[in-house]
């Protein structure tokens, strides 16, 4: 509870500053929270004994009884105070009770703080006393107007200005009876006294009215003595919690007056008063900066700062500083002299440390392996970075400090959690971003960053580290994508057994006639939803862990029962397929199970397979030539096939990859690439299909440059071959 550390932080506070204060804080159930100084142990109660327990149960039921009303008035929101007498009734205690609040103004306690008023009721009973007595030297005078006798009137007379105003009060001898019984012989033989006054010329008349005033100013005086005592006890502690001491010189008198404390600092013998011992523990070296500065006090009126040492008996040297000021009478002269002294060691010591410290910082920042920045949290601009941190996003150290540190961002991880710490909304920042090397490579940093106060700035800069884990992030990365093909490995094999693969069909239409010929199967998965998931996603975990042969041996078997119909069909067989033992029975038990022609069925391998093994890929094309089958060379152009390899495969069809055909109508190298693609097939005796035909314009350039067949978009999308996606269903 925010307003109970409060109340505990105040009670400490009080305690530590104002000797003879306790604090007691309860909360609504009267269950005691806090207990400070000593004060509650006069009257029997152990602060630790007590804290957690109910009030009512700690106090005796006399006791209970009187403070029960001023604390619930206090847990109402009101205020009250209390006299108390400790039990061993050698204190008197000033109870104020209070409400404790939150920040908002709820009330969820109530503050008892209990003052130790001892002295100044001491004082009080004693004008008390006084006040008796006074009376009951008006009663004397009355009696003597009532006929007691003149003699035995003045010995109780001065017996009880003896007694009411003490030896050496008065200022001047007390009156003896003797000297007394004649004045008031004289005074009473006044024929106005008789009438009931007293008479105001009479000199004598005035001595029981004197004695009253004495005995007042008697009174008076000793109440404000120890009102000046208090203070001065309290100011004593106020300076010695705070380093600080005082002092006074009375020019005219030459005498000068230190506090308590001061003294304490200056090493002074208690009881010496002349300067020379006030000096002495002062380091010698710095007596005649000090008594200079005391002068100037003296001639100007003021004197700036003066730092001297002060060394101990057993060596230690503290660093003080002080100042003056002269006080100026009517004349314009200085006639006292006025200033403090501080204790300023361990101030001057910290701030030692500190630059230290900031030294040592500067010489691990530069040095550190790790990149580090200090950046202005307003501006957002570099003030310092070291070379690790250069390295890290490719530029100069020079460059840096004219930059905004969000320049070497990536622009994709300007986040909101690195805005919001820049604006203070955050004191720590703690994330991994990319930065842009002015190459247009881009790394990865683990970024730590807080705000600090630089002493060298005067603010509190945003200072980062900054460690290099774009290895970490790449093999992170590389686990990723593994994992994620674990995943695909383990989707494929399940829609393998669950059926859930079916095939598109895209048509290629020959050019001349605008007729299609046959069509390319493309093959696709289906979720365990019936979501369509292409074969970017789940090919290369298939072809990467081997499973893509049985991808291929499923689109064969389909292949051909779609071939059995009728329909002329290409299929792409991967590079694991091409070279495996099995791949030609597998091919001849599906033609022999559908009754498929061999002739419909068109065998697709890429060129970056031929490249790999052109021995295996010249054996398959002439085992599948040999059954009637036909064999196309794919994406040709993009793997950088020899002439001699060509030579080498009994090929029926060069399929000019995409990547030339795009942007044909545009690019001159494109249409050169194709132009002789289309000059090779022909000089081997092979018919070309273009692909990725998306206009009309690139369709009419494919004919006139003279492609035979195309496929694209333009001419028909892959769909669904009818009864597909129910077959797999």
């Amino acid at each position: 509870m925010d307003a109970l550390d409060d109340a505990r932080e105040l009670a400490d506070a009080l305690v530590r500053l104002l000797p003879g204060v306790g604090v007691m804080v309860i909360d609504p159930d009267y269950r005691v929270c806090v207990v400070e100084g000593n004060v509650h142990s006069r009257h029997g109660i152990q602060a630790d004994a007590i804290v957690g327990q109910r009030l009512d149960d700690v106090l005796a039921a006399p006791a209970w009884e009187v403070v029960e009303g001023p604390w619930s008035t206090a847990l109402a929101g009101g205020t009250e105070t209390l006299d108390w007498a400790s039990l061993d009734g050698e204190a008197d205690y000033l109870l104020r009770f209070s409400p404790l609040r939150t920040r908002d103004g709820a009330v969820v306690g109530a503050v008892m703080a209990a003052q130790d008023i001892s002295e100044r009721w001491e004082a009080y009973r004693r004008m008390e006393r006084r006040a008796d007595q006074q009376t009951a030297i008006a009663h004397l005078g009355s009696l003597a107007l009532h006929g007691m006798p003149v003699e035995q009137l003045a010995e109780a007379m001065a017996a009880a200005t003896e007694a009411s105003l003490g030896d050496g009060v008065l200022p001047r001898p007390t009156v003896s009876a003797a000297a007394l019984a004649t004045s008031l012989k004289r005074l009473l033989s006044d024929p106005r006294v008789a009438a009931g006054s007293l008479p105001r010329d009479v000199d004598d008349r005035v001595f029981l009215q004197a004695a009253v005033n004495l005995l007042a100013e008697a009174s008076l005086r000793e109440l404000r003595a120890a009102e000046a005592r208090h203070r001065e006890d309290q100011l004593n502690e106020a300076q010695r919690m705070a380093g600080m001491g005082s002092w006074e010189v009375d020019l005219r008198a030459g005498e000068p007056a230190l506090s308590v404390h001061l003294r304490e600092m200056l090493r002074i013998p208690d009881g010496a008063t002349d300067v020379a011992t006030m000096l002495v523990n002062i380091h010698p070296e710095d007596r005649d900066s000090l008594l200079a500065a005391i002068r100037a006090a003296g001639n100007t009126g003021h004197s700036a700062p003066v730092e001297f040492r002060v060394v101990g008996h057993d060596g230690a040297v503290r660093l003080l500083v002080g100042q003056g000021s002269g006080i100026v009478d009517g004349d314009g002269v200085a006639s006292t002299l006025r200033g403090t002294v501080r204790d300023i060691t361990a101030e001057r010591e910290a701030e030692q440390a500190l630059r230290r410290s900031e030294e040592l910082f500067r010489r691990g920042f530069d040095a550190s392996p790790i990149g580090m920045t200090l950046v202005h949290p307003v501006s957002g601009r570099f003030l310092r970075v070291n070379e690790a941190y250069c390295l890290l996003v490719g530029r100069s150290a020079e460059e840096l400090l004219t930059l905004d540190d969000t320049v070497v961002v990536h622009p994709d991880d300007l986040s909101p959690e690195r805005e919001d710490y820049t604006r203070g909304g955050s004191e720590t920042l703690v994330l991994e971003e990319r930065y842009m090397r002015p190459d247009g490579t881009v790394v990865w940093g683990s970024i730590h960053s807080a705000r600090v106060l630089d002493s060298a700035y005067g603010v509190d800069v945003l200072f980062s580290q900054i460690e290099d884990v774009t290895e970490r992030k790449a093999r992170e990365e590389t686990a990723r994508h593994e994992l994620e093909k674990v995943e695909w490995i383990r989707e494929v094999h399940a829609a393998l057994a669950e059926d859930r693969f079916v095939l598109y069909a895209q048509p290629i239409v020959d050019l001349s006639t605008g007729e299609t010929i046959q069509h390319e199967l493309l093959l696709r998965m289906l979720s365990p939803t019936g979501e369509v998931i292409p074969p970017g996603d789940f090919l290369p975990a298939a072809e990467q862990y081997g499973v893509i042969r049985d991808i291929d041996r499923w689109v064969i078997g389909r292949g051909a029962e779609l071939a059995a119909t009728g329909m002329t069909v290409e299929i792409n067989l991967s590079g694991a397929s091409m070279g495996h033992v099995r791949t030609i029975d597998r091919i001849d038990r599906a033609i022999e199970r559908t009754g498929a022609d061999p002739a419909d069925l068109v065998f697709e391998i890429t060129e970056t397979a031929v490249i790999e093994n052109v021995g295996t890929a010249r054996r398959l094309a002439q085992r599948l030539r040999s059954r009637g089958c036909r064999f196309a060379l794919d994406d040709f152009g993009t793997g950088f096939a020899g002439i001699s390899s060509l030579k080498s495969l009994p090929l029926d069809y060069l399929k000019i990859d995409c990547e030339f055909v795009r942007d044909l109508c545009s690019s001159e190298p494109d249409r050169r690439v194709v132009a002789a693609s289309i000059d090779l097939a022909r000089g081997f005796g092979l018919q070309t299909i273009a692909e990725g035909v998306e206009d009309q314009a690139t369709l009419d350039l494919l004919r006139e440059l003279g492609v035979d067949h195309a496929q694209g978009y333009y001419l028909g999308r892959p769909a669904p071959i009818p009864g597909e996606e129910q077959a797999a269903g």
